[in-house]
């Protein structure tokens, strides 16, 4: 008896999801619901265990639309009715998450304040390091020189960096200041290294990954 209610309950989902993918805006609006209310369950374990993301409401609202619309939807397409949809959406969830957490470690790793992956040679003459990002920096548009100043030099988290940008008139993002800063980084070793600084091996390894 219990399998055949089980059964019928993924049966009753699969249906939903055939409606949801005609474009029935009933199941959309459930399927919305049954989504955001997995991912925060899923958001408040991972809090619970230590891990948190830079912005928690952006990485939520990425996969909530990663599931409902992304490819034309091939993830709620894939879904068979063999499982409960819960549990289908539950490890789909959690792998996601998963996954940017790596994303934001790694990120962090290489736009780090930019005296923490030098050297100790590197950082004896800190006077010099510091004219030499100066000039680097000056070569840069007026918002990328913004972003690296404030956080090479002045070592400001992104959130200072966005809510002073916005003071600036600047539009600064979250992610935008993660890419320049990766972009930028890689240029600026290369051009410590033409003027002599030896840069350790670690950093070099962040470097070289894609």
């Amino acid at each position: 008896m219990f399998f055949k209610k089980k059964h019928s309950s993924c049966q009753e989902e699969l249906a939903l999801v055939k409606r949801f993918l005609r474009g029935e805006k009933r199941a959309h609006s459930t399927l919305h619901t049954l989504v955001d209310t997995l991912l925060e369950k899923a958001l408040a374990k991972l809090a619970a265990k230590g891990s948190t993301f830079q912005d928690r409401e952006n990485t939520k609202q990425e996969i909530l639309v990663g599931i409902l619309t992304a490819n034309d939807s091939a993830i709620l397409r894939n879904f068979k009715g063999q499982s409960q949809l819960s549990t289908y959406l539950w490890s789909i969830i959690r792998f996601k998450l998963i996954d940017k957490l790596r994303q934001e470690k790694l990120t962090a790793e290489r736009t780090r304040p930019l005296v923490e992956n030098l050297s100790y040679e590197a950082q004896v003459n800190q006077f010099e390091l510091v004219e030499l990002v100066e000039r680097f920096i000056g070569k840069s548009s007026e918002k990328e020189a913004f972003i690296l100043e404030k956080r090479w030099l002045e070592e400001l988290d992104y959130h200072s960096i966005c809510k002073l940008g916005e003071r600036n008139g600047f539009s600064i993002s979250l992610s935008k200041i993660g890419n320049i800063l990766f972009k930028k980084r890689r240029e600026l070793m290369e051009y410590l290294k033409k003027q002599g600084y030896i840069i350790d091996k670690q950093m070099n390894k962040h470097i070289e990954t894609k």
